[in-house]
């Protein structure tokens, strides 16, 4: 799972960007922003990276190994 231990440094005032650090990848930086549905008390976040960036790489990487270390076979 992509937020267990994910500290997030900053804040997403009103979405813009934020870094959060990953124990097993560390820094990434995303864009973030805020979907309202009208007549709704629902808001969603949605936080991505810049397409071709290193950052999208990594979340690349979490989404194929969903955050787990390698081990080494015996």
């Amino acid at each position: 799972m992509i937020t267990q231990g994910v500290r997030v440094s900053g804040r997403c005032a009103a979405c813009g960007g934020q870094t959060i650090r990953h124990p097993e990848i560390g820094d990434v930086l995303l864009d973030c922003d805020l979907l309202i549905v009208p007549g709704a008390d629902l808001r969603m976040v949605t936080c991505t990276a810049a397409t071709g960036s290193s950052d999208a790489g990594k979340l690349g990487l979490l989404r194929v190994t969903g955050g787990r270390t390698a081990t080494a076979l015996p």
